[in-house]
């Protein structure tokens, strides 16, 4: 298998991929790292996904997405549960973290910077509350934390989406990541300087893109 063969590739509908994976770890135990809610520890499950573009590499990220943003996070609005799946009797969804961010500046696109924005992250609290699901090397933003999004316009409503890993990550500013997980561990994070390398030397992907609803 050739190298273009093993590249990753990005959905962004990731529905479907989340619906399998869920399938597969109701079937297998897995460890995960634990998170606090309240006095409950609750154990992180990672998905494996693969994507079309290289998300280490931020130009490749901002390429891709339609929309690129700081923001500081605002409200963590709830969950969302999609693609109900059948297994043996019971029915698995798949967890998406609705926030209220305001926008810090907008680096992609033409989101209004100082303005409150909802959009969703693919992962979250299962709905039996059991875990946490979320992509390899993701994380959940805490309210109060400043991020990085790389955002998706969605066909079917017209809603923001992040997703997978590279999508969000931590904002650094002075050299301190300004960025604290409900779940997951922080990446490294990005920077102004590595922000404007990336929008201008982005590496854009031939993909349908459609508009956003922000009412």
């Amino acid at each position: 298998m050739n190298q273009a063969e093993h590249m990753k590739r990005r959905k962004t509908n990731t529905g479907l991929i989340l619906i399998f994976v869920l399938i597969l770890l109701l079937m297998v135990a897995g460890a995960g790292v634990q998170f606090l809610a309240g006095s409950k520890a609750i154990p992180v499950d990672y998905l494996d996904a693969s994507y079309s573009i290289n998300v280490e590499d931020p130009r490749a990220l901002m390429g891709d997405a339609d929309y690129c943003i700081v923001a500081r996070v605002t409200k963590l609005l709830g969950t969302d549960y999609r693609w109900p799946s059948d297994l043996e009797g019971k029915t698995v969804t798949a967890p998406y973290t609705q926030y209220e961010v305001t926008i810090v500046q907008s680096i992609k696109g033409d989101l209004p910077e100082g303005t409150a924005l909802d959009l969703y992250k693919s992962g979250g609290i299962a709905e039996d509350g059991s875990c946490y699901y979320l992509y390899n090397d993701d994380y959940l933003p805490a309210v109060g934390s400043t991020a990085v999004f790389f955002l998706y316009g969605q066909a079917d409503d017209g809603s923001l989406l992040a997703s997978g890993q590279g999508s969000t990550q931590p904002y650094q500013a002075d050299t301190a990541r300004q960025g604290t997980a409900i779940a997951g561990e922080l990446p490294a994070g990005l920077n102004a300087d590595q922000l404007s390398d990336a929008l201008a030397n982005q590496i854009e992907t031939d993909r349908e893109r459609f508009p956003v609803s922000l009412g």
